[in-house]
């Protein structure tokens, strides 16, 4: 009898024996960041790790399932060489993921996904261009208050500015 769990952060009941990635890539379809926090591991030979590096196997081979090599993203190899996915597999955990290599495109990782999401709630959760601003404008609020500077003191910047904008 096959056990089974439900990942709280993706709402996915899945078979136990399932790695985050196998997860990820049956389910999710890549609609959300790929979880890398492994890459920080200082152990290479603990489990948190090792399971990374069999994910980012799974991951690799399952973009390009013809292909039986993929760049290797060692220290040592820094994605300059192709290797079959165990010997990829047995640098990684020899040399450790190079740490700079956070988006996997040569792994088929898209690099424009995530950011078009991000894009759009940092667009949406700009400060100082609230409604307000353009309610403001719309009914002229930014006309009393020029005209309220330009009157009370006679400046000429201020007439000159008043004058280009109205």
């Amino acid at each position: 009898m096959e056990l089974l769990f439900e990942n709280f952060s993706y709402g996915l009941r899945l078979a136990s024996s399932a790695s985050p990635m196998a997860i990820w890539i049956k389910e999710v379809g890549m609609s959300q960041p790929i979880p890398k926090d492994w890459m920080n591991e200082n152990d290479r030979l603990g489990s948190v790790y090792r399971q990374g590096v069999s994910d980012f196997i799974l991951f690799a081979s399952g973009k390009d399932e013809t292909s039986t090599t993929c760049p290797c993203p060692c220290n040592k190899c820094r994605n300059r060489k192709r290797f079959a996915y165990d010997i990829v597999r047995k640098h990684l955990i020899h040399n450790g993921i190079e740490s700079t290599y956070r988006v996997w495109v040569l792994h088929g990782e898209n690099p424009y996904k995530d950011r078009m999401v991000n894009r759009v709630e940092e667009e949406n959760s700009e400060k100082g261009l609230g409604i307000g601003n353009f309610v403001d404008v719309a009914y002229g609020m930014h006309e009393e208050l020029v005209g309220d500077l330009s009157g009370g003191d006679g400046s000429q910047k201020v007439k000159m500015l008043n004058h280009l904008l109205f």
